[in-house]
């Protein structure tokens, strides 16, 4: 195990979402998202069994915020403990992503 003091680690937790708010939102606004959405049925039926008899709306709702393509960061969360014990922490959220980022950044 590494030996690192707690007040040397910074935790970040980053939290997405699905580009659009559902499939149909997908394919009439961001049509080459939703047709290289389809093309990754596969892999998400191999990864993702359970999912076989569900319709596309369904596996979108449910997994497009886990792949990098379909989805975007809405949230960034860090903390780190100070020398006396203290977490500090600060919450980022915003829809825009760009807009986060640039939060983010600063």
């Amino acid at each position: 195990m590494i030996n690192i003091p707690i007040n040397k680690i910074l935790f970040i937790d980053i939290e997405t979402v699905g580009i659009c708010k559902d499939w149909r939102t997908c394919q009439e606004n961001h049509s080459k998202i939703a047709e290289q959405f389809v093309k990754y049925f596969d892999w998400f039926l191999k990864r993702y069994p359970e999912d076989a008899n569900l319709p596309s709306e369904d596996i979108y709702h449910n997994r497009a915020a886990l792949v990098p393509e379909f989805s975007k960061i809405v949230c960034v969360c860090m903390a780190f403990v100070d020398k006396q014990g203290n977490v500090r922490s600060q919450v980022l959220k915003n829809h825009d992503e760009t807009v986060l980022l640039k939060e983010v950044n600063h």
